[in-house]
Protein backbone atom coordinates (compact mmCIF):
# COMPACT_ATOMS: atom_id res chain seq x y z
CA UNK A 1 0.00 0.00 0.00
CA UNK A 2 1.44 3.43 -0.98
CA UNK A 3 1.19 6.99 0.91
CA UNK A 4 -2.00 8.45 1.00
CA UNK A 5 -0.49 12.67 1.13
CA UNK A 6 -4.17 13.53 1.45
CA UNK A 7 -4.85 11.93 5.00
CA UNK A 8 -1.77 13.87 6.20
CA UNK A 9 -3.50 17.09 5.02
CA UNK A 10 -6.29 15.68 6.85
CA UNK A 11 -4.69 15.34 9.80
CA UNK A 12 -3.46 18.89 9.44
CA UNK A 13 -6.88 20.36 9.03
CA UNK A 14 -7.71 18.71 12.02
CA UNK A 15 -4.83 19.92 13.83
CA UNK A 16 -5.88 23.39 12.72
CA UNK A 17 -9.57 22.79 14.16
CA UNK A 18 -8.61 22.31 17.84
CA UNK A 19 -6.22 25.14 17.12
CA UNK A 20 -8.96 27.37 15.83
CA UNK A 21 -11.64 26.07 18.68
CA UNK A 22 -8.83 27.31 21.14
CA UNK A 23 -8.46 30.47 19.68
CA UNK A 24 -11.84 30.97 19.51
CA UNK A 25 -11.97 30.25 23.71
CA UNK A 26 -9.59 32.74 24.17
CA UNK A 27 -11.92 35.14 22.17
CA UNK A 28 -9.05 35.81 19.55
CA UNK A 29 -11.70 34.54 16.93
CA UNK A 30 -15.17 34.24 17.49
CA UNK A 31 -16.81 32.41 19.90
CA UNK A 32 -18.97 30.17 18.07
CA UNK A 33 -15.67 28.61 16.80
CA UNK A 34 -15.03 27.12 19.59
CA UNK A 35 -17.04 25.29 22.97
CA UNK A 36 -16.52 21.68 20.97
CA UNK A 37 -15.18 22.07 17.66
CA UNK A 38 -11.89 20.89 18.95
CA UNK A 39 -13.47 17.26 19.62
CA UNK A 40 -14.46 17.35 15.95
CA UNK A 41 -10.22 17.85 15.26
CA UNK A 42 -9.76 15.02 17.31
CA UNK A 43 -12.39 12.99 16.36
CA UNK A 44 -10.57 12.62 12.94
CA UNK A 45 -6.96 12.24 15.02
CA UNK A 46 -8.65 9.11 16.09
CA UNK A 47 -9.90 7.75 13.33
CA UNK A 48 -6.86 7.85 11.77
CA UNK A 49 -5.15 6.75 13.96
CA UNK A 50 -7.03 3.27 13.95
CA UNK A 51 -7.34 3.26 9.79
CA UNK A 52 -3.07 3.52 9.71
CA UNK A 53 -2.66 1.17 12.07
CA UNK A 54 -4.73 -1.21 10.43
CA UNK A 55 -3.74 0.15 6.92
CA UNK A 56 0.26 -0.80 7.87
CA UNK A 57 0.57 -3.38 10.26
CA UNK A 58 -2.93 -5.76 9.64
CA UNK A 59 -1.43 -7.33 6.40
CA UNK A 60 1.45 -8.78 8.09
CA UNK A 61 1.80 -11.47 10.56
CA UNK A 62 1.67 -10.81 14.42
CA UNK A 63 5.10 -12.41 14.96
CA UNK A 64 7.75 -11.23 17.64
CA UNK A 65 9.05 -9.43 15.25
CA UNK A 66 6.57 -7.44 13.58
CA UNK A 67 4.97 -6.87 17.34
CA UNK A 68 8.56 -5.52 18.48
CA UNK A 69 8.89 -3.49 15.37
CA UNK A 70 5.84 -1.56 16.10
CA UNK A 71 6.40 -0.41 19.41
CA UNK A 72 9.80 0.89 18.50
CA UNK A 73 7.81 2.96 15.89
CA UNK A 74 5.11 4.06 18.00
CA UNK A 75 7.54 4.61 20.42
CA UNK A 76 9.48 6.64 18.81
CA UNK A 77 6.85 8.93 17.51
CA UNK A 78 5.09 9.53 20.51
CA UNK A 79 7.04 8.89 23.70
CA UNK A 80 10.11 11.71 22.93
CA UNK A 81 8.53 14.93 22.96
CA UNK A 82 5.61 13.94 25.16
CA UNK A 83 7.63 13.01 27.82
CA UNK A 84 9.56 16.07 27.34
CA UNK A 85 7.04 18.59 27.07
CA UNK A 86 5.42 16.64 30.28
CA UNK A 87 8.91 17.68 31.99
CA UNK A 88 9.45 20.93 30.76
CA UNK A 89 5.89 21.69 31.94
CA UNK A 90 6.90 20.81 35.67
CA UNK A 91 10.01 22.83 35.52
CA UNK A 92 8.42 25.37 34.50
CA UNK A 93 5.53 25.27 36.57
CA UNK A 94 7.64 25.10 39.77
CA UNK A 95 10.56 27.11 39.21
CA UNK A 96 10.25 29.75 36.50
CA UNK A 97 6.16 30.86 35.56
CA UNK A 98 3.65 29.17 38.26
CA UNK A 99 1.49 30.57 36.12
CA UNK A 100 1.85 28.51 32.89
CA UNK A 101 -0.60 26.60 31.10
CA UNK A 102 0.53 23.32 31.40
CA UNK A 103 0.86 24.01 35.50
CA UNK A 104 1.90 20.69 36.64
CA UNK A 105 3.21 19.89 39.87
CA UNK A 106 1.52 16.95 41.49
CA UNK A 107 3.81 13.90 41.82
CA UNK A 108 0.63 12.08 41.53
CA UNK A 109 -0.62 13.68 38.11
CA UNK A 110 3.12 13.62 36.88
CA UNK A 111 3.49 9.61 37.40
CA UNK A 112 -0.55 9.24 35.84
CA UNK A 113 1.10 11.14 32.73
CA UNK A 114 4.54 9.69 32.51
CA UNK A 115 2.84 6.13 32.46
CA UNK A 116 0.37 6.83 30.06
CA UNK A 117 -2.24 6.22 32.60
CA UNK A 118 -3.83 9.81 31.97
CA UNK A 119 -2.76 13.26 31.30
CA UNK A 120 -4.21 17.06 32.40
CA UNK A 121 -4.52 19.64 29.62
CA UNK A 122 -4.03 19.16 26.15
CA UNK A 123 -1.68 16.22 27.02
CA UNK A 124 -4.95 14.03 27.39
CA UNK A 125 -5.46 12.33 24.13
CA UNK A 126 -1.89 10.96 24.30
CA UNK A 127 -1.98 8.64 26.91
CA UNK A 128 -5.32 7.33 25.14
CA UNK A 129 -3.46 7.09 21.79
CA UNK A 130 -0.83 4.81 23.63
CA UNK A 131 -3.51 2.72 25.42
CA UNK A 132 -5.01 2.10 21.80
CA UNK A 133 -1.53 1.17 20.62
CA UNK A 134 -1.61 -1.71 23.05
CA UNK A 135 -4.83 -2.98 22.22
CA UNK A 136 -4.25 -3.00 18.74
CA UNK A 137 -1.31 -5.97 19.48
CA UNK A 138 -4.39 -7.99 21.03
CA UNK A 139 -6.29 -7.39 17.95
CA UNK A 140 -3.87 -7.41 15.68
CA UNK A 141 -3.04 -11.00 17.33
CA UNK A 142 -6.28 -12.29 17.09
CA UNK A 143 -6.85 -11.17 13.47
CA UNK A 144 -3.74 -12.45 12.85
CA UNK A 145 -4.94 -16.07 13.90
CA UNK A 146 -8.14 -15.84 11.61
CA UNK A 147 -10.61 -14.90 14.27
CA UNK A 148 -13.81 -14.62 13.03
CA UNK A 149 -15.16 -10.85 12.20
CA UNK A 150 -18.00 -11.33 14.94
CA UNK A 151 -15.44 -11.84 17.84
CA UNK A 152 -13.49 -8.82 16.59
CA UNK A 153 -16.15 -7.09 16.37
CA UNK A 154 -17.36 -8.55 19.94
CA UNK A 155 -13.91 -7.44 20.98
CA UNK A 156 -13.76 -3.86 20.05
CA UNK A 157 -17.20 -3.56 21.97
CA UNK A 158 -15.68 -5.17 24.91
CA UNK A 159 -13.01 -2.30 25.36
CA UNK A 160 -16.12 0.21 25.84
CA UNK A 161 -17.20 -1.40 29.11
CA UNK A 162 -14.68 0.29 32.07
CA UNK A 163 -15.67 3.52 30.64
CA UNK A 164 -19.56 2.58 30.50
CA UNK A 165 -19.66 1.27 34.03
CA UNK A 166 -17.12 4.35 35.51
CA UNK A 167 -19.95 6.10 33.89
CA UNK A 168 -22.44 4.65 35.30
CA UNK A 169 -21.05 4.17 38.58
CA UNK A 170 -19.31 7.24 39.25
CA UNK A 171 -20.97 10.26 36.96
CA UNK A 172 -18.23 10.75 34.79
CA UNK A 173 -16.39 9.44 31.24
CA UNK A 174 -12.99 9.33 32.01
CA UNK A 175 -10.43 10.31 29.35
CA UNK A 176 -8.99 6.72 28.67
CA UNK A 177 -9.29 4.58 25.60
CA UNK A 178 -12.15 2.73 26.48
CA UNK A 179 -14.31 5.95 26.33
CA UNK A 180 -13.06 6.71 22.44
CA UNK A 181 -12.32 3.04 21.49
CA UNK A 182 -15.29 2.95 18.86
CA UNK A 183 -13.06 6.07 17.05
CA UNK A 184 -10.40 3.55 16.58
CA UNK A 185 -12.32 0.67 15.41
CA UNK A 186 -14.06 2.74 13.09
CA UNK A 187 -10.58 3.13 11.33
CA UNK A 188 -9.32 -0.05 11.90
CA UNK A 189 -12.38 -1.88 10.14
CA UNK A 190 -12.31 0.82 7.13
CA UNK A 191 -8.75 -0.12 6.80
CA UNK A 192 -9.56 -3.90 6.42
CA UNK A 193 -11.60 -3.18 3.70
CA UNK A 194 -9.77 -0.49 1.90
CA UNK A 195 -8.92 -2.84 -0.79
CA UNK A 196 -12.51 -3.49 -1.62
CA UNK A 197 -13.72 0.25 -1.18
CA UNK A 198 -10.91 1.76 -2.91
CA UNK A 199 -11.88 -0.93 -6.08
CA UNK A 200 -15.71 0.00 -6.14
CA UNK A 201 -16.42 2.24 -8.56
CA UNK A 202 -19.47 2.97 -6.62
CA UNK A 203 -17.76 4.22 -3.63
CA UNK A 204 -15.36 6.12 -5.58
CA UNK A 205 -18.23 7.53 -7.29
CA UNK A 206 -19.66 8.72 -4.25
CA UNK A 207 -17.26 9.73 -2.81
CA UNK A 208 -16.25 12.04 -5.28
CA UNK A 209 -19.91 13.30 -5.33
CA UNK A 210 -20.15 14.09 -0.93
CA UNK A 211 -16.83 15.13 -0.81
CA UNK A 212 -17.52 18.66 -0.74
CA UNK A 213 -20.91 18.55 1.04
CA UNK A 214 -19.26 16.71 3.71
CA UNK A 215 -16.59 19.10 3.83
CA UNK A 216 -19.01 22.37 4.21
CA UNK A 217 -21.15 20.03 6.35
CA UNK A 218 -18.05 19.75 8.84
CA UNK A 219 -17.41 23.43 8.74
CA UNK A 220 -20.75 24.62 9.27
CA UNK A 221 -21.93 21.83 12.33
CA UNK A 222 -20.33 24.21 14.87
CA UNK A 223 -21.30 22.30 18.59
CA UNK A 224 -21.44 25.75 19.65
CA UNK A 225 -23.84 26.65 17.28
CA UNK A 226 -26.88 23.96 17.57
CA UNK A 227 -25.82 24.40 21.23
CA UNK A 228 -27.27 27.81 21.28
CA UNK A 229 -29.97 26.68 18.72
CA UNK A 230 -31.23 23.74 20.92
CA UNK A 231 -30.33 21.25 18.33
CA UNK A 232 -28.11 19.09 20.45
CA UNK A 233 -28.96 15.56 22.01
CA UNK A 234 -28.17 17.03 25.94
CA UNK A 235 -26.41 20.22 27.00
CA UNK A 236 -23.45 17.64 28.41
CA UNK A 237 -19.97 18.30 26.81
CA UNK A 238 -19.39 14.77 25.84
CA UNK A 239 -22.67 13.74 24.56
CA UNK A 240 -23.43 16.91 22.43
CA UNK A 241 -19.87 16.22 20.80
CA UNK A 242 -18.78 12.21 20.73
CA UNK A 243 -22.29 10.79 21.54
CA UNK A 244 -24.02 12.65 18.90
CA UNK A 245 -24.46 10.50 15.57
CA UNK A 246 -24.43 13.70 13.00
CA UNK A 247 -20.77 14.18 14.58
CA UNK A 248 -19.37 11.15 13.37
CA UNK A 249 -21.57 10.90 10.13
CA UNK A 250 -19.99 14.01 8.89
CA UNK A 251 -16.55 13.32 10.25
CA UNK A 252 -16.40 10.15 8.99
CA UNK A 253 -18.06 10.75 5.96
CA UNK A 254 -14.65 13.75 5.21
CA UNK A 255 -12.28 10.88 6.08
CA UNK A 256 -13.66 8.78 3.60
CA UNK A 257 -13.19 11.22 0.65
CA UNK A 258 -10.33 11.72 1.56
CA UNK A 259 -8.91 8.34 2.12
CA UNK A 260 -10.24 7.50 -1.34
CA UNK A 261 -8.18 10.59 -2.70
CA UNK A 262 -11.41 12.12 -4.68
CA UNK A 263 -10.14 14.73 -7.00
CA UNK A 264 -12.38 17.50 -4.93
CA UNK A 265 -9.66 17.18 -1.80
CA UNK A 266 -6.76 18.06 -3.92
CA UNK A 267 -6.49 20.60 -1.52
CA UNK A 268 -5.41 18.06 1.34
CA UNK A 269 -2.41 17.56 -1.02
CA UNK A 270 -1.12 20.80 -1.62
CA UNK A 271 2.49 21.26 0.00
CA UNK A 272 1.14 23.82 3.30
CA UNK A 273 -1.91 21.81 4.08
CA UNK A 274 0.56 18.45 4.13
CA UNK A 275 3.16 19.89 6.04
CA UNK A 276 1.01 21.13 8.83
CA UNK A 277 0.28 17.19 8.82
CA UNK A 278 3.91 16.16 9.08
CA UNK A 279 4.90 18.45 11.80
CA UNK A 280 0.43 18.35 13.35
CA UNK A 281 1.94 16.35 16.22
CA UNK A 282 4.14 19.15 17.73
CA UNK A 283 1.66 21.53 16.45
CA UNK A 284 -1.09 20.01 18.42
CA UNK A 285 0.84 19.84 21.85
CA UNK A 286 2.77 23.19 21.63
CA UNK A 287 -0.40 25.29 20.67
CA UNK A 288 -1.72 26.20 23.61
CA UNK A 289 0.70 27.35 25.93
CA UNK A 290 1.75 29.79 23.08
CA UNK A 291 -1.98 31.13 22.87
CA UNK A 292 -2.51 31.64 26.50
CA UNK A 293 1.14 33.77 26.15
CA UNK A 294 0.30 35.92 23.43
CA UNK A 295 -2.82 36.04 25.01
CA UNK A 296 -2.07 37.92 28.21
CA UNK A 297 1.11 40.07 26.35
CA UNK A 298 -1.71 42.26 25.14
CA UNK A 299 -1.14 42.10 21.62
CA UNK A 300 -4.08 43.73 19.27
CA UNK A 301 -6.63 41.58 18.96
CA UNK A 302 -6.48 41.44 15.12
CA UNK A 303 -2.92 40.60 15.60
CA UNK A 304 -3.15 37.54 18.30
CA UNK A 305 -4.45 34.88 15.87
CA UNK A 306 -1.74 35.21 13.11
CA UNK A 307 0.65 35.84 15.74
CA UNK A 308 0.09 32.28 17.41
CA UNK A 309 0.23 30.64 14.27
CA UNK A 310 3.16 31.74 12.80
CA UNK A 311 4.84 30.99 16.17
CA UNK A 312 3.21 27.75 16.63
CA UNK A 313 3.78 26.33 13.33
CA UNK A 314 7.61 27.91 13.76
CA UNK A 315 7.80 26.03 17.07
CA UNK A 316 6.28 22.67 15.63
CA UNK A 317 8.60 22.74 12.85
CA UNK A 318 11.40 23.27 14.48
CA UNK A 319 10.65 20.68 17.05
CA UNK A 320 9.89 17.88 14.19
CA UNK A 321 13.01 18.79 12.16
CA UNK A 322 15.88 18.74 15.23
CA UNK A 323 14.32 17.02 17.94
CA UNK A 324 11.63 14.55 17.23
CA UNK A 325 13.09 12.93 13.53
CA UNK A 326 16.54 12.55 14.98
CA UNK A 327 15.49 11.02 18.22
CA UNK A 328 13.15 8.87 15.88
CA UNK A 329 15.54 7.53 14.13
CA UNK A 330 18.08 7.52 17.24
CA UNK A 331 15.37 4.99 18.87
CA UNK A 332 15.32 2.88 15.65
CA UNK A 333 18.96 2.58 14.64
CA UNK A 334 19.41 1.63 18.41
CA UNK A 335 16.69 -1.10 18.42
CA UNK A 336 18.00 -2.47 15.41
CA UNK A 337 21.57 -2.56 16.65
CA UNK A 338 19.83 -4.65 19.88
CA UNK A 339 17.72 -6.56 17.63
CA UNK A 340 19.32 -6.87 14.82
CA UNK A 341 16.68 -6.05 12.32
CA UNK A 342 16.81 -3.00 9.46
CA UNK A 343 16.20 0.56 10.14
CA UNK A 344 13.17 2.00 8.25
CA UNK A 345 14.00 5.72 8.38
CA UNK A 346 11.04 7.15 7.11
CA UNK A 347 8.64 8.31 10.42
CA UNK A 348 5.14 6.94 10.30
CA UNK A 349 2.35 9.11 11.42
CA UNK A 350 -0.37 7.93 14.31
Amino acid sequence: MGHINTLTGLRGMAAFIVFVSHCANLNMLPGFLGNGFGQIGVMIFFILSGFLMGYLYLDKNATGRNIRQYIIARVGRVFPLYILLICISVLISLTIYPEFHYHITNPQIVLRALLFIDAPFEFWTIPVEVQFYIVFIIFWSLYARGTGAFSLALFAIMTIIPSAIVALKLGFVPAVFSTYSLSFFVGILTALNYTRISQSRWCVKTAAVLALPCLIALLLNLPAVRLEAGWVLAENFFVRTWADPLNWLIVYGVFFCAMLNVRQFKFFKSRPVVFLGEISFGFYLLHYPILKLIHTLGFPQSLQFLLCLVLTTVLAWLSYTYFEKPVNLWIRKASARFTQSPVISRMSYP
